[in-house]
């Protein structure tokens, strides 16, 4: 009979084969979790860039005007300066 005692019994195995299940359970829930909180930041973080990246062109397309109305103000003062020495010139 005392040999019966030494022997493991199934009830001990299942118990450390449940807990091991549980852990891995566990390991994998929180692996789960933490890939969620990473997504969820990636995202917030992609958000972030797109808003920045459109107030970027926003300000780009503002300076593209101020450019172009430049631009014309300039190429309609040369012109008023060629118009005026081709009149002295004829003179």
């Amino acid at each position: 009979m005392g040999q019966s005692a030494a022997l493991p019994q199934a009830g001990a195995t299942t118990n450390g084969a449940s807990a091991a299940t549980d852990e891995l359970t566990r390991k994998k829930l929180a692996r789960k979790q933490s890939n969620r909180d990473s997504a969820r930041r990636s995202r917030l973080r992609k958000q972030a860039e797109t808003v920045e990246i459109n107030v970027k062109v926003s300000e780009l397309e503002r300076e593209v005007v101020a450019l172009r109305e430049e631009n014309q103000r300039l190429k309609k003062r040369l012109a008023e300066n060629e118009g005026q020495r081709e009149r002295k010139t004829t003179k």
